[in-house]
């Protein structure tokens, strides 16, 4: 347990189960013609059947905290300013095209020189994310595409912390992920 306690203490959490999706997600928003505004990205809305019949951990997310799914588009050379969002306490993002050029960065208090820490990216990985601690996007060298789930509930009623705490409960041992049995025994 102890890994997993040292990492609370981080604005991100990434999920030990590689996404069965991430190569279907890149292939749609490399096709899609058609993207929105939406909170100064560029963004597409995903069909929420099709995520959740084919990810197990997404599905099990999805049973006790409705969401939304959707890709974000950031074009090369752009950046998203430092801020704390308004709504959300807690998202899961994934980064569908990683490359060592776009950085999300955290901050507990942003200021014209301060210290920060980099969310590192894995490919195919899905990761918890504090919305609620400062964080900026910069971006360079091409399109950044980010998968990423917007919770139905706001800030006052799912955190960081407690979504965290669902996570490591339904989903860990000592740092390490349960298998569907052990899953199952738990919950008879």
């Amino acid at each position: 347990m102890r890994r997993a306690m040292e990492i609370v203490d981080k604005p991100f959490f990434a999920i030990p189960k590689k996404s069965p999706i991430a190569f279907d997600l890149l292939m749609t928003a490399l096709a899609c013609g058609k993207w929105e505004e939406y909170y100064n990205f560029k963004a597409v809305r995903l069909d929420i059947d099709y995520i959740i019949e084919r990810c197990p951990f997404l599905n099990y997310i999805y049973k006790y905290h409705r969401f939304t799914p959707g890709l974000l588009r950031m074009d090369p050379y752009t950046y998203y300013n430092w801020h704390i969002d308004d709504k959300r306490g807690v998202s899961i993002n994934m980064l569908i095209n990683a490359h060592s050029e776009s950085h999300c960065l955290f901050s507990p208090d942003p200021s014209l020189t301060s210290e920060f820490i980099e969310l590192p990216y894995r490919p195919a990985t899905y990761y918890l994310f504090n919305n609620q601690v400062h964080h900026s996007v910069y971006n360079f060298g091409r399109i950044r595409y980010l998968f990423s789930i917007e919770f139905n509930e706001t800030k006052e009623l799912l955190s960081f912390s407690t979504l965290f705490k669902e996570v490591l409960d339904e989903f860990l041992i000592e740092g390490k992920p349960k298998d569907e049995a052990q899953r199952s025994r738990k919950r008879k």
